[in-house]
């Protein structure tokens, strides 16, 4: 049986570049799945304004934790 150089060194190329493209992935994955950082979580002061006017006995002390980046929170009479 011949033979035929050109196929077996096309057929290995490709087994090779499709390796190389087999590593990549997985190390792109392992970085993105295993990927650690840290959030920090600080408390603010919120404040009622009744008809324009900052209400001194109503202030509120809040902690929110586990919310997204630019987010806007409403809060319309919550009772707790």
């Amino acid at each position: 049986m011949k033979t035929n150089y050109k196929k077996v060194a096309k057929l290995l190329t490709l087994l090779v570049t499709s390796l190389l493209i087999a590593t990549a992935s997985v190390q792109a994955y392992q970085a993105l799945m295993y990927m650690q950082g840290s959030i920090s979580v600080s408390s603010k002061t919120v404040v009622w304004i009744k008809d324009g006017i900052e209400d001194p006995d109503d202030i509120v002390t809040v902690t929110i934790a586990g919310i997204e980046p630019n987010t806007t929170m409403i809060f319309n009479n919550t009772d707790f």
